[in-house]
């Protein structure tokens, strides 16, 4: 009786942290931004802004799937769905994620993606956030 406590109460708190895990990942990208000094921020809505002591940009996107799966998040990964690109002008650096642009149907259902991002830019670049919603902040 005093092995079976504890391993039912241990069994008991590995099943609920197993059903209370949600399909998130989270992906980081760094970028140089070969002296620019206006960064434009092309991610959709969501976007945290802070600053930092680096020369570099540093972006971490959480992923989010409530209506799938883990092995359909890492597809959506691999496939290159969240990949950020950058492009460079005579004085902007741009970043964005085209293959958001998109809708996936899973099942038979446009698939819930929530998405975010905490965005690390250098203290003496100008930041430009082009979102369509207006849930931005800048610290």
């Amino acid at each position: 009786m005093k092995i079976i406590l504890p391993l039912f109460t241990l069994l008991l708190m590995f099943n609920t942290s197993v059903f209370a895990q949600s399909d998130q990942k989270v992906i980081g990208k760094s970028f140089n931004l070969y002296g620019k000094e206006l960064l434009n921020i092309d991610l959709g809505n969501n976007v945290n802004v802070k600053k930092w002591n680096n020369a570099t940009v540093r972006v971490e996107m959480t992923i989010e799937i409530p209506n799938g799966n883990n092995t359909l998040l890492k597809a959506l990964v691999t496939t290159g769905r969240y990949n950020i690109k950058e492009n460079t002008d005579a004085e902007n650096f741009t970043i964005h994620i085209p293959g958001l642009a998109k809708k996936v149907n899973y099942r038979g259902v446009i698939l819930e993606e929530k998405v975010s991002f905490e965005i690390f830019t250098p203290n003496d670049v100008e930041v430009n956030i082009e979102t369509p919603q207006e849930e931005v902040s800048t610290n």
